[in-house]
């Protein structure tokens, strides 16, 4: 079974507007963990798809919520002082 090619699809930009600094950093980071994940899959071995996808997910995705968290506490205590 070949897998189909992303490469070759597009999509429409995008434009998002943020409230915050911290609300652009996130999505950026999200984008990335976007991108690499699939990569991630595109790169994995026919039938560890879904396995490597899903180990990079766990691993990263935690990283990735772990930072928006941080971020928005950041925000929070600048707010504050």
């Amino acid at each position: 079974m070949k897998r189909q090619n992303r490469k070759n699809r597009s999509a429409a930009p995008t434009t998002i507007e943020t409230k915050t600094p911290g609300e652009a950093l996130f999505l950026e980071r999200a984008l990335a963990y976007c991108r690499e994940t699939q990569t991630v899959g595109d790169n994995a071995p026919f039938g560890q798809v879904l396995n490597q996808m899903d180990m990079f997910a766990f691993v990263h995705g935690r990283d990735l919520a772990r930072q928006g968290l941080e971020t928005a506490m950041q925000e929070r205590i600048d707010e504050i002082e």
